[in-house]
């Protein structure tokens, strides 16, 4: 059997403010639990999902979530009512704009927006 990526698990301070956050950039969020403590479930999950390695610099010292938006800039309004800015300027790369923000706990997002 091939060795698979089966997901990712974000270990959150507040777990009810991450989901929300999440939510409010539009994935799905659900609380559910399952042999263990209650945790939230976000979807949906991408038909193309990577994860990358980058080595670590003192810019980017952690690790960090890629999410395809439709709107960077409602992307960002949404992130300012949690208090969160734009932690690197909107780059545009061909036909993609990205940008990095951070979640409620202070983990990095990378925004993509696709033309």
């Amino acid at each position: 059997m091939a060795t698979t990526i089966a997901g990712f698990v974000l270990r959150a301070t507040n777990r009810q403010e991450t989901a929300r956050f999440y939510a409010e950039l539009g994935l799905h969020t659900r609380e559910h639990k399952h042999g263990g403590p209650a945790h939230h479930e976000v979807m949906p999950m991408a038909d193309t999902c990577v994860m990358e390695i980058y080595a670590a610099s003192p810019d980017f010292p952690k690790d960090a979530l890629m999410l395809i938006v439709d709107s960077i800039e409602t992307a960002l309004q949404v992130a300012s009512e949690f208090g969160i800015q734009a932690t690197t300027d909107v780059s545009v790369l061909e036909d993609t704009k990205f940008v990095y923000i951070t979640d409620p706990d202070g983990r990095p997002v990378l925004l993509i927006e696709n033309k």
